[in-house]
């Protein structure tokens, strides 16, 4: 059976080096890799939110398939997965369970300025949580 490598994408150059080590990853060990973006569900009132969840779960889908289509074309199986979730890292964690991974590759700051400001908070929470080895890449 083939192991299995989740990466956590944001659209950060952090994240783009994290994809890029686990393209290489999932080359080497003959691994499937998922890539995986958590949209932010602040737990508003879903009416409020449709539209603005809507426009950014779009964005994220166009963002993994891309990645995933990058993969493929380098020869590794690959899929492109979108979940909404309050806490990135969590979502992370949670999906990681459910789906049976072998291995988490998150870069060590997000997007945002407030992330990085936090120090890498969603990699720091994955590594707290996370069932299986993370590997964070800087």
């Amino acid at each position: 059976m083939k192991k299995k490598i989740l990466v956590a994408v944001d659209g950060s150059d952090y994240s783009h080096k994290a994809f890029k080590h686990a393209l290489k990853e999932a080359k080497k060990q003959e691994s499937h890799l998922t890539i995986l973006k958590v949209v932010p569900n602040f737990g508003y009132d879903e009416k409020t939110m449709e539209k603005p969840l809507k426009k950014e779960i779009k964005k994220a889908e166009e963002l993994t398939e891309e990645w995933k289509e990058k993969a493929e074309k380098k020869g590794i199986e690959a899929d492109a997965r979108v979940i909404t979730e309050t806490d990135a890292s969590t979502g992370i964690v949670k999906f990681s369970k459910k789906e049976n991974y072998d291995l988490i590759i998150v870069g060590s700051r997000g997007k945002t300025d407030l992330e990085t400001i936090q120090l890498g908070s969603v990699s720091e929470g994955v590594v707290k949580r996370a069932h299986i080895p993370v590997l964070i890449i800087r």
